[in-house]
């Protein structure tokens, strides 16, 4: 994996130090990191967490240790994988979508078994999900939009919104691929989504709104809006799941 170091992976580095000596070292499988913090130093700001998963060989025996407010950590547990199967992998609402995202992360601790796992992930359930995924961000927008107005709510209208149609991007294309979008502008994101002929107009013109002046955008059409966006996400999931039968 390729990414741009920078002065929070000491952090993680810390994080990961932490971690290893609470449980041991035989205890953990790999420890993974990613997220903005690591892979777009042009988006992160304070208000990003530091995303870390930790992959259990078995299951341990004592709770995590105390950790800062900002991390975010996912915990897996590597018996659960080897039962159900990668094709059947389920984290709280996250499905396969979550083993890609695992498949590009930077190795703290181990070596990262998604990059193998992520090839045995079918085609229509990796688009399943990405579909599924969208349909939580929407509804994580939604209310957002309708909280009191805050700097921070300013920003996490833009990062679900560029999100979204990050997955939506990646839904067209029937394929996830992260590298294009590391260390890029939202201004940049925008140039990769205008080449794909079928991104919608209007999400495009969203997007570009919300570059220019998030406060004075209605509540109500942005509401409209989303779940425009997510009811065209389910059509092209089942006008692509028609053209493989």
């Amino acid at each position: 994996m390729l990414f741009k170091m920078n002065s929070d992976l000491n952090t993680f580095k810390q994080i990961k130090e932490k971690l290893v000596a609470h449980y041991g070292p035989d205890e953990i499988l790999v420890i993974l990191a990613y997220g903005t913090r690591l892979f777009n130093k042009n988006l992160a700001d304070h208000y990003s967490d530091y995303d870390i998963t930790v992959v259990f060989k078995d299951y341990p025996d004592k709770a995590l240790p105390q950790l800062l407010a900002l991390i975010n950590i996912t915990v897996l547990f590597w018996p659960d994988i080897e039962k159900n199967g990668v094709k059947n992998f389920r984290l709280y609402n996250h499905g396969e979508f979550y083993i890609a995202v695992l498949a590009e992360a930077i190795e703290l601790y181990g070596s990262n078994p998604f990059k193998e796992l992520v090839k045995e992930i079918p085609k229509g359930n990796l688009l399943s999900s990405l579909k599924e995924q969208i349909a939580l961000h929407c509804a994580k927008l939604a209310s957002i939009i309708l909280e009191q107005y805050s700097d921070q709510k300013t920003r996490n209208i833009k990062k679900y919104s560029f999100r979204i149609a990050q997955n939506f991007y990646f839904l067209l294309k029937q394929k996830i691929g992260y590298r294009q979008f590391m260390n890029t502008s939202y201004e940049n994101w925008l140039n990769i989504f205008e080449k794909n002929k079928n991104f919608p107009e209007y999400f495009l013109k969203y997007l570009k709104s919300l570059l220019n002046n998030v406060e004075n955008l209605s509540v109500r059409v942005i509401l409209r809006l989303i779940h425009e966006i997510k009811a065209d996400a389910f059509k092209i999931y089942a006008e692509s799941r028609s053209s493989h039968f």
